[in-house]
């Protein structure tokens, strides 16, 4: 029986005497110099307050891949609206995870914004539950692998994070994306 050959793969792929090297893209997109992070630290939010961040999407579409919240209190919710309006802030500068080959990114992010509208709402609220005193983490549901929320590019966003406990509580915030173009759905013939 003849070998089969398949341009690119290593000869003993397929009899086990060879492999391929198998990583997700999170992993690929940092090797790529495009996937980014911010975090920010509040060391104090008031009891009903509100912390807000403007996230606004350059020309490229975005691929929000995790997000976590710590926070030491007992409850807190998180929502995510497209096109609020807002004034002032202060621009909080993205980090490329990729030191050798970044790509420079083309969101902005901003900070402290006096928010005078929301807009529109597009997902369900992430709700925290924790105990007073206690470092607590929530990571949310997009931050499982697979679960991710894709953004429009030229777009602003707003992150909104509402302390409901009755006492004022320590939170910080961390988020990391991509940038560019998903290679799904796929939008011409198969090679």
């Amino acid at each position: 029986m003849a070998r089969e050959v398949w341009p690119g793969l290593p000869d003993g792929l397929f009899s086990g005497t060879r492999a391929t090297t198998i990583q997700n893209y999170t992993e690929a997109n940092v090797k790529n110099g495009v996937q980014f992070e911010i975090s920010s630290p509040v060391t104090s939010l008031a009891a009903g307050a509100n912390l807000d961040v403007i996230f606004i999407t350059g020309s490229k579409p975005v691929i929000i891949k995790g997000r976590t919240i710590k926070f030491n209190g007992v409850f807190l919710t998180t929502r995510v609206y497209r096109d609020p309006s807002y004034t002032g802030g202060t621009p909080v500068t993205p980090f490329n995870l990729n030191d050798i080959n970044p790509v420079d990114t083309t969101v902005q992010v901003i900070s402290g914004a006096t928010v005078s509208s929301p807009g529109t709402e597009f997902g369900a609220p992430t709700y925290e539950i924790g105990s007073s005193g206690i470092g607590n983490v929530q990571i949310s549901t997009y931050s499982t692998q697979g679960i991710e929320r894709e953004l429009r590019p030229n777009t602003v966003y707003l992150q909104r994070t509402t302390n409901g406990d009755g006492t004022a509580q320590s939170v910080t915030g961390a988020l990391t994306w991509y940038e560019g173009a998903p290679d799904l759905p796929l939008t011409g013939p198969l090679p």
